[in-house]
């Protein structure tokens, strides 16, 4: 099935589902990180949040101001994750985030890019990563890793790994910015990586 077949059927978080969508945050990221965010934290940020998926699972997206959908959140059963990454992906837009192992895995196998997965694909997140302000990872300063994972360490659940993923439409916004086309330019063999990539 293609995307643009796919009817989007996106939600806001209210008062009769946010015990739910906790709930199911929660769960997941107690399991996978061994900590999650209070209710309120959680609730104070997902007030503008749009999500994806079902009431078994979901991936959450908050449109920053520059233009572009930033993954926020996914938690919940396989099934509901890869049907609301489906979803999102049928809207259109830039869309990128830094998530999970299992979850970039995931997302190429729905079509995204993931840069750490490409031979020199290291250097483009550590471009990316250097311009991206620190509000965006809520105030921390990522750190890459050799093989390309974000290190990010929150005060409140500790330190995690992601890994960058976005659609062609995210990328090719990124490479149009002027600080990235010039990092790129400095970077031997990244044009062949780019290539690799479909950009």
């Amino acid at each position: 099935m293609r995307y643009h077949e796919i009817i989007t059927e996106s939600f806001v978080i209210n008062k009769e589902n946010e015990d739910m969508i906790y709930d199911i945050f929660q769960k997941s990221y107690s399991e996978t990180t061994g900590a999650a965010w209070t209710l309120e934290k959680f609730l104070s940020r997902a007030r503008g949040w749009v999500f994806y998926g079902d009431e078994n699972g979901f991936v959450a997206v908050r449109e920053q101001r520059s233009g572009p959908k930033k993954l926020v959140g996914v938690a919940g059963d396989l099934r509901s994750i890869l049907k609301g990454l489906t979803e999102l992906q049928a809207e259109g837009g830039a869309v990128w985030g830094a998530v999970s192992e299992p979850l970039a895995k995931m997302a190429k196998k729905r079509g995204m890019i993931v840069p750490h997965t490409f031979f020199g694909g290291a250097f483009l997140v550590r471009s990316l990563m250097s311009v991206i302000p620190d509000n965006v990872f809520g105030g921390t300063k990522p750190e890459v890793q050799k093989d390309g994972g974000i290190k990010i360490s929150y005060p409140d659940i500790g330190d995690a790994i992601k890994y960058l993923i976005g659609n062609k439409a995210y990328f090719m916004y990124a490479m149009g910015l002027p600080q990235i086309a010039e990092k790129i330019k400095e970077i031997p063999g990244l044009r062949t990586t780019l290539k690799l990539m479909g950009l």
